[in-house]
């Protein structure tokens, strides 16, 4: 099994995982309300969501095991923190917590659930992305048969969600007016609920 050293897109990266990450954005970037002040749990080596939204908010912090800090702006700070610790006490201090295919990566996605929930704001929102379980023999084809996706993200994958399983989650961290559904062909869950 490979493990990871280094966050995503830190190094080169397999082919379809920029279009992916396309996919993903487009799901998630039309929820954010103009001037948002957002974090993104997980934000990858160069904080590529942050800087496909950053015309879009007031402030952005990405935080991720690995970052690449050089990228830091007035707009945008990067901070070097492991997900499977809580992450700094900002207390209420986000409008929106964005983490996009990481859930898949912890071993204890309780930590970073309960994290998101403190650094919202009071009617705050979350908003998740992860595979779905149905996905993970297709995930493991394209990456260990075609080459087409990371075969070090694929074999880091500790947990696959589907619908029910990611609603209890957040239900069990108390956020509420939960909504879950699919995208990308079923392959993926989109969840958002609020503080």
């Amino acid at each position: 099994m490979i493990r990871r050293t280094h966050s995503h897109f830190e190094k080169k990266e397999a082919i379809f995982e920029k279009p992916i990450q396309r996919i993903r954005f487009r799901r998630v970037s039309k929820e954010i309300k103009p001037n948002s002040i957002v974090c993104d749990l997980g934000c990858g080596y160069n904080a590529n969501f942050l800087f496909s939204i950053k015309n879009k908010i007031q402030k952005g912090v990405g935080i991720d095991f690995s970052v690449n800090k050089k990228l830091t702006t007035k707009k945008i700070k990067l901070v070097e923190q492991n997900l499977e610790r809580s992450v700094p006490k900002n207390i209420g201090e986000f409008n929106f917590i964005f983490s996009l295919a990481v859930l898949e990566h912890l071993e204890n996605p309780n930590v970073l659930i309960s994290s998101a929930y403190n650094l919202l704001k009071p009617g705050g929102k979350i908003v998740l992305t992860t595979p779905h379980k149905k996905s993970k023999g297709v995930l493991e084809f394209l990456a260990y048969r075609l080459n087409l996706i990371s075969k070090t993200e694929i074999s880091d994958h500790k947990h696959y969600y589907d619908q029910n399983s990611l609603m209890g989650l957040l239900k069990k961290h108390r956020f509420k007016n939960i909504k879950v559904s699919t995208f990308g062909l079923g392959l993926n869950i989109f969840a958002k609920a609020e503080k």
